[in-house]
C-alpha cells in the first residue's frame, strides 16, 4: 500500500513534498513531532522548487545487553543493560558537514539489574561530574526503551 501511494505519488528518492487541505491530528500513532491527515491522497504531491536539502540528524546507538536468569520458553532471554548514543544535529547530506565536533550531544541510559539497587554513591559520582543529564537512570529495561524512543 504505502509502495503504491510512493510510486503513483512519485515520491522516490529523497524530495521535498507540499500537503494541501490537511487537518492537525489529534491521534498520536507515532513518534513525529507533528502529525497531520489527509483525506485525499492527491493532496500530497511532490514539490516543485529546488530546495536544499535540510539537515539531518544522524544517531548512534550502542546496545550492551545481559543474559537474564529468568527463561522464556525454555530459553535464557536476552535483556538491555544500557544503551548509549551520539547525535549529531546538522548533518549535510549534499556535502561536507561543517565543523561537525561542535554539534555533537551524547546521552547513556542505564537501567537496574533485576531488583540490585545502583550504588550508593552512584548519583553523587554523576553530580560531581556534571554528568547527572547525560546519564539517566532507569528502573526497567522498559522504562530504559520508552526513554531512549522519547529523547530523539
Amino acid at each position: 500500500m504505502v509502495e503504491l501511494f510512493l510510486r503513483k505519488r512519485h515520491l522516490m528518492g529523497p524530495c521535498w513534498i507540499t500537503v494541501s487541505n490537511a487537518a492537525v491530528s489529534n491521534l498520536k500513532v507515532s513518534y513525529c513531532k507533528h502529525e497531520v491527515t489527509v483525506t485525499n491522497p492527491k493532496d500530497i504531491v511532490r514539490a516543485t522548487t529546488d530546495r536544499p536539502a535540510p539537515p539531518l540528524v544522524v544517531m548512534s546507538l550502542s546496545f550492551k545487553t545481559l543474559v537474564s536468569a529468568q527463561q522464556q520458553n525454555g530459553h535464557s532471554a536476552t535483556e538491555i543493560a544500557i544503551v548509549s548514543s551520539i547525535v549529531h544535529n546538522q548533518v549535510n547530506i549534499d556535502g561536507h558537514t561543517v565543523n561537525p565536533d561542535k554539534q555533537y550531544q551524547s546521552f547513556m541510559v542505564v537501567r537496574q539489574q533485576d531488583s540490585m539497587p545502583f550504588p550508593p554513591s552512584f548519583a553523587e559520582v554523576l553530580y560531581q561530574n556534571q554528568l547527572e543529564k547525560a546519564i539517566i537512570k532507569q528502573p526497567t529495561e522498559r522504562a530504559l526503551l520508552g526513554r531512549l524512543m522519547g529523547t530523539y
